[in-house]
């Protein structure tokens, strides 16, 4: 059934695909680990091993995960350093060893189950349903081919089963969840005071010593980084085919090359009963469907009988529906039975590969075709993009061979193409503003060719539709800072650190007079400090300071009957505060809602569940023994950070001698 939403990649594409992949193997030596039809690991362990594929595929991920996290900007080379690639190898033992022990204990996860799962997944429907050329574009930026995808996703879907198996079998007694309902709903009576460092300034100084002292302990945060100004010439997609107006004989033409898109097919909306075979005979099994549709017709509700009977567990918790569903994504004999009903019938028995079906159509939306007329400006916005691409495409190729061929210098790319030359600002290799910004730009600008030859860059891509091209127009190395350029910066820094120990040290010592038996009041007055009411509980604020200052209230202790208890707190910045708390009590555990109770059980459930299953995989993954092929992973490695550099002009060479 699976099969059906794949489609094998074809014709030009697929041998540019290939193209695309032996050219960096020709150029980094790589692919002499894979001649003479040897397979290499990258590597081994007890029960299994990491081919190249898996390495790279789970690789990439992890990079696009990290640039996600930390943005653009992050280290080219740590993205393509052996750490990682380590962590990534270590990570996908981890996963082997797990879905090897889960399907040793049985379990699976079925074909239409697995289909049904995808069927439902957002990302890969739009206002029509699922889409199947979505799935397959968003399958593939990822990094996966759909069959894959489709692997990948069996697995995990058996160990959510047995992750669940872990949850659902943990169990929370009444007595833990009356005690964390007590927490949640204690109040705690009080006042505090907030002591704000900036008060403390003007007790504080900084010797000389002090200033000197700081800077030669940490000297190398006192550089200036390297900085680099470039000249650049920038294209964008909306420079090109200015005016440009389709006429309607190309509009027409493109309308019939896309008349698919403008077809909406028929849908249908469906519900299930799916009775599995297994041991039983075929026909006992279909007389049993017939029986449930009976009872359906007798007036029996067909989603409290999917429930009770359905062996599909995906659909039979919504009453068993599927969703919406186009022909062409279930099998042969589900298809044609659900499409040849009207909508509210049932169907007679239907026997499939994986049982035997008692189908409901719930909807249907009939398919239909947008007229001319009603695409008309969406395909006049695509030739005109369209144009601009081909116009776009023509000057970029013009200009990569101009830079290339004349590559110091980036006028005669200029006049040649009626293009202006640029100037950056200054920008390092980790920050920018303007151009600078781009990490493309960063990368290609303090790479070998432009930074140390001298030459112009290949063609970048900014993104957005954009292109550039550039070339050094100065350099400054990175220099170390005088203890004069840096004094006031580091009289600054000592002032504020040495301000707040101090309203840290007098926050201490506060607290130790008030414990020793002080009066608060008195103790206030003499600082100068203001009193305020705590607030009672977490439900009460909602500021993130005094959020923070109910943390530390709450974790300290309670105070015995007629005594109080005091204690100090950080707001993460320039402020501490002391408080003294004069009451608290447990919450009123009878007033919780069955709803608020049920979620403190399942939290309480879960939390112990998903404990047990982090034991279960540190046992898995405990004395493994992993042998990485060390000389491959250093090819590997050395293949990222060459294509970090700007190589086009060595690619170039070896095509064009």
């Amino acid at each position: 059934m699976l099969t059906r939403i794949r489609e094998k990649a074809t014709g030009w594409i697929a041998w540019a695909i290939v193209i695309l992949i032996t050219i960096p193997f020709a150029l980094w030596g790589v692919n002499s680990y894979f001649t003479e039809g040897s397979y290499v690991n990258v590597a081994e362990f007890d029960g299994g091993e990491i081919d190249y594929q898996s390495y790279q595929n789970a690789l990439y991920q992890e990079r696009n995960r990290l640039r996600q996290r930390f943005g653009q900007g992050i280290d080219p080379v740590l993205l393509s350093g052996g750490v990682l690639g380590r962590q990534v190898i270590t990570s996908l033992v981890a996963d082997r060893l797990l879905v090897q022990d889960v399907l040793r204990q049985g379990y699976r996860v079925s074909d239409e189950q697995l289909l049904e799962a995808i069927l439902a997944e957002e990302a890969f429907r739009n206002e029509d349903g699922f889409s199947q050329q979505l799935y397959e574009r968003m399958v593939r930026l990822s990094g996966y081919s759909p069959a894959e995808f489709e692997a990948v996703q069996r697995n995990s879907a058996a160990i959510q089963q047995l992750q669940t198996g872990y949850v659902e079998t943990s169990f929370a007694i009444d007595r833990e969840v009356e005690h964390v309902l007590g927490l949640i709903h204690q109040e705690r009576t009080g006042e505090y005071a907030v002591i704000d460092s900036t008060r403390l300034l003007p007790e504080i100084d900084v010797k000389p010593e002090e200033v000197e002292s700081e800077y030669e302990e940490n000297k190398s945060a006192y550089r200036v980084s390297e900085r680099v100004k470039v000249d650049y010439i920038e294209i964008s997609l909306s420079d090109f085919a200015q005016g440009y107006r389709p006429s309607d004989e190309t509009l027409r033409n493109l309308y019939d090359v896309r008349s698919a898109q403008f077809r909406k097919d028929e849908q249908r909306s469906v519900s299930h009963i799916l009775l599995e075979v297994q041991e039983k005979n075929e026909d006992e099994v279909e007389e049993e469907a017939r029986r449930l549709i009976e009872r359906i017709h007798a007036g029996e509700d067909f989603a409290d009988l999917a429930r009770e009977h359905s062996a599909d567990v995906g659909s039979a918790e919504s009453g068993g529906s599927i969703g919406w569903i186009n022909k062409g994504v279930t099998g042969p004999e589900f298809e044609a039975a659900a499409f040849a009903l009207a909508a509210g019938q049932i169907s007679d028995p239907v026997r499939s590969n994986f049982g035997i079906h008692i189908i409901r159509v719930d909807e249907i939306r009939l398919g239909e075709v947008k007229e001319f007329e009603e695409v008309r400006e969406e395909l006049v916005a695509e030739a005109v993009r369209s144009q601009s691409e081909a116009e776009m495409f023509e000057v970029s190729e013009e200009l990569a061979n101009i830079v290339y061929e004349q590559p110091e210098s980036l006028e005669p790319a200029a006049n040649q193409l009626g293009l202006s030359i640029k100037v950056s600002d200054w920008f390092s290799r980790s920050e920018g503003m303007g151009i600078g910004a781009n990490s493309a730009v960063r990368a290609a600008a303090f790479g070998e060719e432009v930074l140390n030859e001298g030459f112009n860059s290949g063609v970048i891509n900014l993104g957005d539709d954009r292109q550039a091209v550039l070339r050094k127009n100065d350099y400054r190395e990175s220099n170390q800072l005088s203890l004069e350029d840096v004094k006031a910066q580091i009289t600054e820094q000592l002032l504020i650190s040495k301000s707040i120990e101090s309203a840290e040290n007098l926050a201490k010592e506060l607290v130790a007079q008030l414990e020793s038996g002080r009066d608060w009041i008195e103790i206030l007055s003499e600082n100068g400090l203001q009193a305020a009411t705590l607030p009672r509980s977490f439900a009460e604020v909602s500021d993130v300071f005094l959020q923070g200052l109910l943390n530390d209230v709450f974790a300290a202790g309670k105070p015995r009957a007629g005594g109080e208890v005091y204690g100090y707190g950080h707001d993460g910045n320039i402020q501490y505060s002391i408080f003294r708390i004069t009451g608290a009590s447990d919450g009123d555990t009878s007033q919780a809602t069955d709803s608020e109770r049920h979620q403190i059980q399942q939290s309480v459930r879960y939390r112990f569940g998903d404990s047990l299953f982090e034991n279960y995989l540190a046992n898995l993954t405990e004395d493994v023994d992993i042998q990485i092929n060390e000389e491959l992973l250093w090819e590997l490695i050395k293949a990222a950070r060459w294509s970090q550099l700007s190589g086009n002009r060595r690619q170039r060479k070896q095509f064009h001698p």
